[in-house]
């Protein structure tokens, strides 16, 4: 039984596993979020989001994909109060057009700006793609190029895990990460980050944004209970837990005095790392999250870089602590968690069947507890469940904070919980082996 456990903690038949422990990780994100996840949002993060409302305006009639001189009076407003780092979250493909009026090519300015930004010692990050590399060969010095890794995890279409690099070139999160530590990514770790979502309420954003699913919100236990009796049955579209201003109050701002509006904005962008990117109708760039919300894609990049900031290197993964180390480790503590209950398992089998007299062990009342079990079976089997609930559970949350493995691995110590480890089991394959020998001696004596 120690091995059928050791091995359900370790091994996935058929990815049957896999797929169990990342829907219980999502589970615990969903409702325990606040609990595994106890941070505010980062206040280093801003993300500027570009909505229909801005595009809808007079100036850009709702065209899409918009000018990159629009994209540049964006950068350019934004510059005034002297963001920390700047990641662009548009893969920047169109064609560049030429106005016969000023003599210029769509996204002169933009270059005019980025150029700026360099001046003011302000790092500006950019998707690469061979055709934006090809498009816009003036980027060359004036950004630094990152990837942006495919937004969900194909078996299951939620976005958890968030990679270090693709096709040798630092994805976004773990490259700004790297730049305000000095640190190249691979210095931070060499495993992907399994991404825990922040589900904490953000001040900043609920003095303005109207959270539609507050009025429905059940309360936790009933939560948990409808999605353990009938799993996951919504989506959620709720406040981001990310800081968020709109690219409407960046271009137009609302306030008594000017000073009192740039002030409102500062608060927002002044020194803070801002990720730029868009919710725009008919723009399949959203994301799925583990806390069963649908956000626009550059909220994935901003909740992995929270992470990276949070977290530091001791941030959340499948793998743990690193690659090299996985199996052995996790292997070890999975068999340290395993083996006591295995030996009292044996030990109250072994009472039970009078195998260990008295006068082998001064533990009196350990015996006079197996022999009241064995009189009440069901509250034998409730005590033994509540005890291996709290040991497993104790185990699952040494390897989740201190191992940094993700929430998946309690699913594993569950699976051991429900393979059982009690006493009946044991008695089981003691019938079992004397009815097979049993036939044996029957067969025998034919």
């Amino acid at each position: 039984l120690m091995f059928v456990a050791w091995v359900g903690l370790n091994v996935s038949l058929f990815g049957s596993s896999d797929r169990t422990d990342k829907y219980f990780q999502d589970l615990i994100n969903t409702h325990l979020g606040s609990i595994v996840y106890p941070y505010e949002a980062h206040d280093d993060i801003t993300v500027l989001l570009l909505t229909d409302q801005t595009l809808n305006s007079e100036e850009l009639q709702g065209r899409w994909p918009t000018s990159y001189d629009f994209h540049a009076n964006v950068l350019k407003t934004l510059l005034r109060y002297k963001p920390k780092a700047l990641f662009i979250d548009f893969l920047w493909l169109s064609h560049r057009t030429y106005s016969p009026e000023t003599g210029r090519l769509d996204g002169e300015d933009l270059i005019d700006v980025l150029q700026k930004y360099q001046a003011e010692g302000i790092s500006v990050y950019v998707p690469y793609t061979e055709v934006v590399a090809r498009n816009w060969p003036q980027f060359e010095g004036l950004v630094t190029w990152v990837s942006v890794p495919l937004g969900f995890n194909v078996s299951d279409f939620i976005a958890r895990v968030y990679p270090i690099e693709q096709n040798g070139i630092p994805t976004a999160a773990f490259k700004i990460k790297s730049d305000l530590t000095r640190e190249s990514p691979q210095q931070i770790s060499d495993r992907p980050m399994d991404i825990v979502w922040g589900t904490r309420q953000n001040h900043k954003n609920e003095i303005w944004m109207a959270d539609a699913s507050r009025s429905v919100q059940a309360s936790l236990a009933d939560s948990i209970w409808a999605t353990l009796s009938q799993g996951y049955d919504h989506v959620a579209y709720r406040v981001p837990y990310s800081t968020t201003l709109f690219v409407r109050d960046l271009l137009t701002q609302v306030a008594l005095t000017p000073e009192e509006a740039y002030e409102q904005t500062k608060e927002y962008v002044n020194d803070k790392i801002i990720l730029y990117g868009a919710n725009l109708e008919g723009v399949n760039d959203m994301i799925f999250t583990p806390a069963r919300n649908v956000l626009p894609g550059v909220y994935y990049h901003a909740m992995a870089l929270d992470n990276l900031l949070q977290l530091g290197d001791s941030y959340k993964s499948e793998d743990g602590p690193g690659s090299n180390a996985t199996l052995n480790l996790h292997g070890l503590l999975s068999f340290l968690t395993v083996f006591p209950v295995a030996v009292f398992c044996a030990f109250g089998y072994a009472v039970s069947k009078g195998q260990i007299p008295a006068k082998r062990y001064p533990l009196k009342r350990v015996r006079a507890f197996v022999e009241w079990s064995g009189k009440y079976p069901y509250w034998r089997l409730t005590l033994i469940t509540i005890l291996l609930l709290f040991w497993f559970g104790f185990a699952a949350w040494v390897e989740f904070a201190y191992f940094n493995y993700s929430a998946s691995v309690v699913m594993g110590y569950v699976q051991v919980i429900v393979l059982g480890f009690f006493m009946e089991k044991t008695m089981l394959i003691d019938r079992t082996i004397d009815r097979i020998q049993a036939l044996f001696f029957w067969l025998k004596n034919r």
